[in-house]
């Protein structure tokens, strides 16, 4: 019976495997991370291919990104067609294979033998690329609309958006013609999701070259310019002068709104957490419990000083609550009481987004602090344990 049964068990496994497989390598996705290894099992000369072969650091490439992945979901569910990305910077071997020379490298295997790939020198959007497609192989493709959260600006709404006293707003002074600001858009684009759901601050941008005297006005003598305009009535636009990758961007604004989030907008791992108040709840786990008080009041003086903002000054005043509250219910008991909590109704499906982050920003704090007593708790148990050794 043992045996039957670990047969049939096999042969489910073996069939399963099978159908993924299949269901895997036989219809026409998008493969956007494609490598030597199943380069041949998914571009096999029996349906029409295009691939990128791109390097991660190359401006031009990463100007191309959103306009393959554009292409590449909207053929999807298109069964004659397959769209592919290829690191060739890190795949060496497909690099060798089709003798790169630069990035990025698009090219289209158009019939059935495997060495006849056609190299696209076109313009590179996912217009021209289809255009490109189906010039070659007779398919239609039908794009997805493009998707943007970058409020586009123009003289007659300048003043009434960048200028609202309640919204951080962050411009981008652009040319169409400025590679460079090609180059930034899928990066800007990014940031502009990033805070599309966060009230308060709007990410924007205006044809400079279209609107010259607003450029004039703000001192704009280059492509792309980046200001940002903070909230208040008083609206002195800060010049943004550092990286243009979106990573870099997004953590420009987190500082000036007082934010917490990570490119896309998901939180960041640690959020919630602020390094100066983290040193203040190590005093306050190691300290006794007759020092509580003074340690709390000298953090609430340093978030006065240290002039912190938005949801980043929520999380400071948060680890005061904390102190005062494992004061007064017992420590360790009311941080775990709290943790289980916390972690209860984090499993609720009903919970909305709003709710979500602010759980998991106090979890993180309540957390640390839980963390800083249990490194002191193992480090006397060492010490302990080294006298004993001593003592015998």
């Amino acid at each position: 019976m043992e045996t039957a049964l670990r047969y049939m068990m096999q042969r489910l496994l073996l069939w399963t495997s099978a159908f993924i497989f299949l269901s895997t390598f036989s219809c026409a996705l998008y493969y956007p991370d494609l490598t030597h290894k199943d380069f041949d099992q998914v571009i096999d000369g029996s349906k029409p291919a295009l691939i990128e072969l791109y390097a991660p650091w190359c401006g031009h490439c990463q100007a191309l990104a959103p306009e393959i992945e554009r292409l590449g979901e909207s053929v999807k569910n298109n069964t004659e067609i397959i769209v592919a990305q290829v690191d060739a910077d890190k795949d060496k071997v497909l690099s060798e294979r089709f003798q790169i020379q630069g990035y990025p490298t698009i090219k289209l295997l158009s019939s059935g033998n495997m060495s006849d790939w056609i190299e696209y020198t076109g313009e590179r959007t996912a217009t021209g690329l289809v255009a490109f497609i189906q010039n070659h192989t007779h398919q239609s493709i039908q794009l997805l609309p493009v998707e943007t959260f970058v409020v586009e600006l123009t003289d007659e709404n300048f003043d009434k958006v960048v200028m609202d006293p309640y919204s951080h707003v962050l411009v981008e002074f652009y040319a169409p013609w400025c590679g460079h600001c090609k180059t930034l858009k899928p990066q800007f684009e990014k940031v502009a999701k990033t805070y599309n759901q966060v009230k308060g601050v709007v990410i924007a941008a205006i044809d400079a070259d279209k609107y010259g005297k607003i450029a004039e006005k703000y001192r704009v003598t280059g492509f792309p310019t980046l200001k940002y305009f903070p909230a208040g009535k008083d609206k002195k636009p800060v010049e943004y002068d550092s990286s243009r990758m979106a990573i870099a961007i997004v953590e420009f604004m987190n500082r000036q709104v007082g934010l917490d989030l990570d490119v896309g907008g998901e939180l960041l791992p640690d959020a919630g957490r602020v390094e100066v108040m983290d040193n203040y709840a190590r005093d306050f786990v190691k300290s006794n419990i007759s020092q509580h008080e003074s340690i709390r009041k000298a953090a609430e003086a340093e978030i006065n000083h240290q002039n912190l903002r938005g949801q980043v000054l929520q999380n400071a005043k948060f680890y005061l609550t904390v102190m005062e509250r494992y004061s007064k219910n017992g420590g360790d008991a009311y941080l775990n009481k709290e943790l289980n909590k916390i972690e209860k109704e984090l499993k609720r499906k009903d919970l909305s987004p709003n709710r979500r982050n602010t759980l998991i920003r106090k979890q993180n704090i309540i957390q640390f602090f839980a963390t800083i007593k249990d490194s002191e708790y193992l480090k006397a148990q060492a010490v302990g344990d080294a006298l004993d050794d001593d003592a015998n």
